[in-house]
């Protein structure tokens, strides 16, 4: 059985057994075009754990690629799959493009790093969808039929614009950090079901319930802006929030933590 091989400069397509299929390899693939190999199981491309994966188009199969852990994938774009990216834990997503699959866009298991990557237009599933750990950063996500971006315990969503999504922009659980995003006409802006997040100088607008969406406890919001959303914010009790000032004009307030709602 071959465990480590090179595999570049090719076309795959119409496999009913999926493309290049390497999960038992430490494997080298670039510059693939991967094509209408789907059945219903398989992937375009997949590649074993410490593999690194640049420079290919997957377009088409069910699973566009499928790469194990500590894969390092860089300038790849799927389309028109069934899931874009689907991928296990301490995985490196960056550069990517994600767009028009079915499920997911991206999808990756704890430990992860996505960044720089877009992701736009799935058809019943998440843009982006990363496990406990995970830091989701510099990304964007829209138009996707669920939510733009979604972490799990012990994650980073900084610096990323979620826009136009029919779920929620961002979702996160337990002590996460959100920080620096973008959410623009979603259903809901940013959203915690969880506890002990830091919700940190972030600006949701014109979405179409919550800009801010804090259902868990000791969750902590400030810093933050909101404005022309059904409901600017709305916090449990059971969370530390800076004070929502709503004004016109010039800004008096000298409170450092101030959230804004205009």
């Amino acid at each position: 059985m071959q465990t480590a091989f090179t595999v570049r400069n090719g076309n795959v397509r119409g496999w009913d057994g999926g493309g290049v299929q390497a999960t038992a390899a430490v494997t080298l693939a670039e510059k693939l075009l991967l094509s209408d190999n789907d059945n219903s199981i398989a992937a375009g491309l997949s590649v074993g754990n410490g593999s690194m994966v640049r420079d290919c188009v997957a377009s088409g199969n069910h699973i566009g690629f499928y790469c194990g852990d500590r894969t390092h994938i860089t300038n790849c774009i799927a389309t028109l799959n069934h899931i874009g990216f689907s991928c296990t834990s301490y995985i490196s997503i960056v550069d990517c493009t994600s767009s028009r699959n079915v499920a997911y866009g991206i999808s990756a298991g704890g430990a992860c790093t996505i960044s720089r990557c877009t992701a736009s237009r799935t058809s019943v599933g998440d843009g982006i969808n990363a496990g406990a750990g995970s830091t989701v950063t510099d990304c964007t996500s829209t138009l996707n039929e669920y939510h733009g971006i979604v972490a799990d315990q012990g994650s980073t969503i900084s610096n990323c614009t979620s826009n136009s999504n029919l779920g929620r922009g961002i979702h996160v659980g337990d002590k996460c950090h959100v920080t620096g995003n973008t959410c623009n006409a979603n259903y809901r802006g940013v959203s915690v079901s969880g506890n002990g997040s830091r919700v940190d100088s972030n600006s949701c607008t014109g979405n179409t319930l919550e800009g801010y969406y804090i259902t868990g406890a000791t969750n902590l919001i400030i810093r933050n802006s909101a404005h022309g959303n059904a409901t600017n914010y709305s916090v449990a009790a059971t969370n530390t929030s800076g004070p929502i000032v709503g004004s016109s004009g010039v800004i008096t307030t000298t409170n450092p933590w101030t959230n804004f709602s205009y």
